[in-house]
């Protein structure tokens, strides 16, 4: 039952990351290097916390 903390708030980190690459896809410029740079970054954070999510299922 400890561990449901740390899921949910990885799971809520995930998706507000999957739901700000979505809007940087649409908002920023994609010949912008540095817009290319905070998606990229965005996106690794997004898939670290899936996977540290899901080692500690």
């Amino acid at each position: 039952m400890r561990f449901l903390m740390p899921i949910g708030f990885l799971t809520m980190c995930a998706a507000l990351g999957m739901i700000l690459m979505c809007i940087f896809a649409f908002r920023l410029d994609s010949s912008d290097p540095r817009s290319n740079w905070i998606e990229q970054i965005t996106n690794a954070i997004a898939q670290i916390c899936i996977f540290a999510g899901l080692m500690l299922v």
